[in-house]
């Protein structure tokens, strides 16, 4: 979102499946999961489960930081 405002998440990682899966801190739902490595790309795929059993296909880009670095 684009609000200006920062929230923390808790994150787990699968070390057989390299599976990352992440969730607003004190938040169940939604729930985002793509594979470990793919965090480390400027794009990568990723899916976000809901609590109504829907899931959507999202596309993460990291974005530059307007002061000059990497967020």
């Amino acid at each position: 979102m684009t609000n200006d405002q920062t929230q923390s998440v808790e994150r787990m990682v699968d070390p057989k499946s390299q599976r990352s899966v992440w969730i607003i801190t004190g938040y169940v739902w939604p729930i985002m999961e793509t594979c470990h490595s793919n965090l480390t790309q400027d794009t990568a795929p990723a899916l976000l489960h809901f609590e109504d059993g829907q899931t959507q296909q999202w596309l993460l880009i990291r974005m530059e930081d307007p002061e000059g670095g990497v967020q």
